[in-house]
């Protein structure tokens, strides 16, 4: 008695083997990637095969086959309840229940996606001058950045140092020495060791000779024009960019702007100007 009492004790532990098909996780079924296909998400398609295999079933149901949770299946419930595909059972006393439809709903489907691409196509049609000019409007657009303080002139000084091209520079020298003296020395060692050359134009004047001496050649090329020229705000050129560093009565104003005509704009009149200027 014993043993058949331990015997039966034991086979009533083990699961039935509907138990175990229940919690078994549902593969991934062939048809998913064709739902895909037609506009359904992962989740979607594996509700509504579940739905179809199954039957309606409860919310329980689903989140054990699918693993997902509550608030997602919900989510995922509502897209298929639009497209058409599941529809809401309730009936009195019950478990609200969720159905799927007939699948040849997916054909009502697709000729509703394809019915939405030919008027998508028509209207596209329609409006494409238009798009097509406010994309060319807005590729000959300038872009144009703005600082204030010695930051923003920080920020211009340190994006000239990405340069690809030869850098020309109009530059007070010695109000710019004075103003920013750690600032000039780190660029001028920085841009020397990226080997970014630099043209320069200043105003004529003992101090700008003087400090013309301090840069390398191999590096750096000034020339001078005559007084009374004042050049109150610094400009480099540089890889389609102007920028500018405003120093007038003390305020340090820097702006950028990036645009492809302005720059040869300015390129050909500082390659002028080079050319009848003298060597410092």
């Amino acid at each position: 008695m014993d043993n058949n009492q331990n015997q039966q004790t034991a086979t009533s532990a083990q699961p039935s083997p509907r138990e175990g098909r229940e919690r078994k996780q549902t593969p991934e079924s062939p048809f998913t990637p064709i739902l895909e296909k037609l506009g359904l998400n992962k989740n979607e398609a594996q509700i509504y095969e579940l739905l179809i295999q199954t039957g309606p079933q409860g919310m329980k149901p689903i989140l054990f086959h699918t693993k997902l949770k509550r608030g997602n299946a919900y989510y995922h419930l509502d897209n298929l309840a639009a497209k058409g595909l599941v529809e809401k059972q309730d009936l009195p006393g019950q478990t609200t229940k969720f159905v799927a439809k007939n699948p040849e709903q997916l054909e009502l489907l697709i000729t509703k996606q394809k019915t939405a691409v030919f008027s998508a196509e028509e209207e596209l049609t329609k409006n494409l001058p238009q798009l097509r000019s406010l994309y060319q409007l807005a590729a000959i657009k300038p872009t144009v950045k703005y600082f204030e303080g010695l930051v923003g002139a920080k920020q211009i000084v340190e994006d000239s140092l990405t340069s690809t091209t030869e850098i020309y520079s109009y530059i007070d020298s010695e109000e710019l020495n004075k103003q920013f003296p750690d600032l000039n020395k780190n660029f001028t060692e920085a841009r020397a060791k990226k080997g970014i050359k630099k043209k320069i134009i200043m105003v004529d004047s003992p101090f700008v000779r003087q400090h013309a001496k301090t840069f390398d050649p191999a590096n750096t090329q000034i020339r001078v024009i005559p007084a009374p020229a004042n050049f109150s705000t610094i400009m480099y050129i540089y890889d389609n960019t102007v920028s500018y560093i405003s120093m007038e009565k003390g305020q340090i104003v820097s702006m950028v702007i990036e645009h492809p005509a302005i720059y040869r704009m300015h390129k050909t009149l500082f390659l002028t100007l080079w050319q009848t200027a003298k060597a410092a």
